[in-house]
């Protein structure tokens, strides 16, 4: 993937294709704020570094956790 070495504390896989959902499940809101930044909050709260793996809805999960390092994973 041409990532050379990354240090990582949290891998958030977030490539799926949410077939059955109809939407990419990390965008979808608790309390009027995505899945996917309460998951990023309590990552960053931690202080691990951070990792997301996008795929199938790659801008949608890459709009909702602007800032954060990725990787898009191709989805077949």
């Amino acid at each position: 993937l041409g990532l050379g070495r990354v240090r990582v504390g949290a891998l958030i896989l977030a490539a799926g294709l949410s077939r059955r959902m109809g939407a990419a499940k990390l965008t979808l809101q608790i309390d009027g704020t995505p899945i996917l930044a309460h998951t990023i909050a309590a990552v960053q709260q931690a202080r691990l570094p951070l990792l997301l793996v996008t795929g199938a809805h790659a801008p949608a999960i890459r709009a909702a956790a602007p800032g954060i390092a990725h990787v898009h994973a191709h989805a077949h």
